[in-house]
């Protein structure tokens, strides 16, 4: 392992970073007073390809030599502009669909550690470094967010703020600048343009089925109700070592392959959090098969999408039939040994749901649904059931519009 030489960074230059498609966020400064603080900001804002700095107040503008310091030569590549009043800035990209988070210690605050930002485009405000946002400022705001901190200090500098805030957007955001092309970053944020279609919402509570123009809806909701024994009889078709002679040693690609969509779930029975899920998981399952079962009957107008499910056993050491325990979807258990399911899907903690094409390309990313709020914390009932709703929206030959969550559970070590 070596230093790469600058030379061997592959930077864009200038012109090529205003004309590269941008990241969905944009900076509000409200009246930062240090030049280096400032430069700093345009320097982070480069990296992550930020799509404009708002200046406002006290806050220095370039060029000045201060902020060319720590910007080195980033004030040159990212789009700013001055404004004198913070509060017209933040009401004015309000109008345009921004949602703005100030970055603030507030009463309502919501906790960076477990974020789920919203689809379409963002606005970040930092404040003055010795009187944070302004509070008409923090009223005109959608949220506020505040970076949780363990030592003796209650802040941090703003430019160290920024990046930390950056970094969490553009990681949960699944745009990983150093491997994408900004092709596919263009894609990414397409997703969010099918938000406000009225069809795409998760089916209502004891729907069966029902018929839409285009498809077939399934329902999502009976799986409250589904008698674990009786599904588990119902669902073991193939035995365990069928099942691990069959799936063990597949390359996730060829996997993929085997039909047009792919769910696949991170499980094991050590993390509490999956066992919460085990009814739900058995109910998607036996809602993946009728769609299946559906589909194979109505071979009529458009072309139907096949699925496929799999459960990836994380912790390969587990014995999931000690004591009479079974896991709760026997045939279609994925023995992960060496862990390239969970690699090559990115996932981080078990359970993780991922919707995957054939070509390999992730359409849904995170939560199961929305009773997890953070580690150890869950609400009684979900009121978003994302990964059902990822399913029929697909089936429907629709765009899924909430292409990622932010998944809470157990950490997964990979080897």
């Amino acid at each position: 392992m070596r230093k790469l030489k600058t030379s061997e960074l592959n930077r864009k230059n200038i012109q090529e970073f205003q004309n590269a498609e941008k990241s969905p966020v944009v900076i509000v400064l409200d009246n930062v007073r240090s030049m280096n603080n400032v430069g700093s900001i345009f320097r982070t804002s480069d990296a992550f390809l930020v799509e404009k700095i708002y200046l406002c107040g006290i806050t220095g503008t370039p060029p000045h030599r201060e902020i060319t310091k720590t910007a080195i030569g980033a004030e040159k590549s990212v789009n700013w502009e001055y404004h004198q009043n913070t509060l017209e800035v933040v009401n004015q990209l309000k109008s345009e669909g921004y949602t703005v988070y100030s970055i603030e210690q507030a009463s309502d605050s919501a906790d960076l550690m477990h974020m789920d930002y919203p689809q379409g485009k963002i606005a970040f405000v930092f404040g003055n470094e010795i009187d944070g946002v302004q509070q008409d400022v923090i009223n005109a705001s959608h949220h506020c967010l505040e970076i949780p901190q363990l030592g003796t200090k209650h802040s941090f500098n703003v430019a160290v703020t920024c990046g930390i805030v950056l970094w969490d957007f553009i990681k949960f955001r699944n745009i990983h600048l150093s491997k994408l092309s900004i092709g596919l970053l263009a894609v990414l944020f397409a997703f969010s343009s099918c938000t406000n279609n009225s069809n795409s919402h998760p089916p209502k509570q004891n729907d069966v089925l029902s018929k839409e123009s285009d498809g077939i809806l399934m329902n999502n909701s009976s799986t409250d109700k589904i008698d674990k024994m009786d599904s588990l009889k119902a669902l073991s078709v193939k035995s365990d070592e069928v099942n691990k002679n069959k799936i063990l040693n597949i390359n996730p690609d060829e996997y993929f392959k085997q039909a047009d969509y792919s769910v696949l779930i991170s499980y094991s029975i050590d993390c509490p959090m999956c066992n919460r899920y085990t009814a739900d998981l058995v109910g998607i399952q036996k809602e993946i098969v009728n769609i299946n079962k559906v589909h194979t009957i109505l071979k009529k107008g458009r072309e139907l999408p096949k699925f496929q499910f799999g459960l990836i056993k994380v912790n390969s050491d587990e014995v999931w039939d000690m004591d009479g325990f079974n896991p709760p979807i026997p045939e279609i258990m994925m023995n992960d040994t060496d862990h390239r399911f969970v690699k090559r899907l990115k996932m981080n903690v078990y359970p993780e749901a991922v919707v995957v094409n054939s070509n390999g390309e992730i359409l849904y990313k995170g939560k199961i649904d929305d009773r997890a709020v953070s580690t150890g914390v869950t609400r009684s009932t979900a009121t978003e059931k994302y990964l059902s709703q990822a399913i029929n929206q697909l089936n429907l030959g629709k765009k899924v519009t909430t292409p990622s969550t932010r998944a809470q559970g157990c950490f997964i070590e990979t080897k």
